[in-house]
């Protein structure tokens, strides 16, 4: 373990001594707090070099493994976003998460209420929201919210986050506000019981509950005259949230694949809606998994996030995957796993190099050069042969991984 807590060492030098001129990050958790080494010096170049490659793009994806299971993957991204926004003027984060929190956060900062960064880790869910290398971000971003400097949003049309507290309690009431005092109270309960997953022998979630949902989806989208199989491009928010919730009913009654594809066209016109919402001076960052961040679908009926984006006209896109060559993760929903050591030839030993380096970066040329090669971007512990070019525009790799610390 003595590599893997030298990764975080290095992190934290970068946490703690970059500087942003926002104010000083918190002291980072105990486990990342050992002496930094020199370790820091080629950290802080692998970092300068991404944020140097993608500092005038328009749109950044910041992705890490799809297991969610990397803490110093989370560390390393939340100090490259940090220096994207300080150092090159991104100035709306938008996150892998659901849509309705983050909506309240903003109309409530636009009231005149200050976030704090309690409110922001609740908004970013579950996942991230207790991971203690996550903290310094919260903080930071909390700050330039307050100061008008950053908007949030979240991407994704999911409900059911354990920290989501305002989609859990107060969504339904504001779907169903637009039915008027007839029906409303009928479909605030039938909804809040799916928001809240208030299920059990006597109302069971069963096709009758679901068909219930339905029609209460359905007559708000009726009320609100959209269709949800309708572009999303003109909408304001209370029908961007109605085109949300009837696309998280339909992901749930799809099989896997085909709610994994809805998933991602949906992330994608929610992050187009963010973009709108900002307007023409919006410079986006993304945080979000290397398989939505690849610039190509992992299964070919399945565009990825990044891919349906390419598409949209005046978006100048970069994407940056972060991978590790060795060390442990805790996956979502997993135990700790150990994972299996990059060879020699594998993408991650190559950037990595013959430098003691915790960290390195390639940028897409250099993944051009070096070709198809094994390597566990997408997922840590089912490596893959890929043209790595053609996924990333620039590759993060770490020499040893650590799990979350919560």
């Amino acid at each position: 373990m003595q590599s893997a807590t030298l990764v975080l060492a290095g992190i934290a030098s970068l946490l703690l001594n970059s500087a942003p001129t926002l104010s000083a990050a918190p002291a980072p958790p105990a486990a990342t707090q050992a002496v930094a080494t020199a370790s820091s010096a080629p950290l802080h170049t692998a970092l300068s070099a991404a944020v140097a490659d993608v500092c005038d793009r328009s749109l950044v994806l910041l992705g890490e493994d799809s297991g969610h299971g990397s803490g110093a993957a989370m560390a390393l991204r939340a100090q490259l976003a940090t220096e994207l926004i300080e150092r090159c003027g991104f100035n709306l984060f938008a996150i892998e998460s659901q849509v309705y929190d983050f909506i309240a956060l903003d109309e409530a900062h636009r009231a005149g209420m200050s976030p704090d960064a309690d409110a922001v880790a609740a908004a970013f869910g579950g996942l991230w929201s207790s991971v203690r290398q996550m903290r310094p971000l919260y903080e930071y971003l909390a700050r330039a919210v307050d100061a008008d400097r950053v908007r949030l949003g979240g991407i994704d049309p999911q409900v059911g986050g354990a920290t989501q507290r305002y989609a859990q309690m107060q969504l339904p009431a504001r779907l169903s506000a637009v039915l008027g005092p007839s029906e409303a109270p009928h479909c605030t309960e039938i909804i809040g019981r799916l928001t809240a997953w208030r299920y059990d022998a006597a109302t069971p979630y069963d096709a009758a509950e679901r068909a219930r949902l339905s029609g209460c989806s359905e007559r708000v989208l009726a009320a609100h005259a959209v269709h949800a199989d309708a572009p999303w491009r003109t909408r304001d928010t209370e029908p961007m949230l109605a085109l949300n919730f009837a696309h998280q009913l339909r992901m749930q009654s799809s099989a896997p694949a085909a709610a994994a594809a809805l998933r991602e066209s949906a992330m994608a016109e929610n992050l187009l809606w963010l973009r709108r919402r900002a307007g023409p001076e919006a410079r986006i960052l993304v945080w979000t998994a290397n398989s939505h961040a690849a610039r190509r679908g992992i299964d070919a009926d399945r565009p990825s996030l990044a891919q349906q984006l390419l598409r949209e006209p005046g978006l100048d896109i970069a994407s940056i995957g972060v991978s590790a060559s060795g060390g442990r993760q805790r996956p979502v929903g997993g135990s700790e796993i150990a994972l299996e050591e990059a060879e020699e030839q594998d993408i991650e030993q190559l950037i990595l190099g013959a430098a003691q380096a915790e960290v390195a970066y390639a940028s897409r040329v250099r993944l051009a050069e070096l070709g198809r090669r094994r390597g566990r971007a997408i997922a840590a512990a089912q490596p893959r042969v890929a043209d790595w070019s053609q996924l990333f525009d620039g590759l993060l790799v770490m020499r040893r991984d650590v799990p979350p610390e919560r």
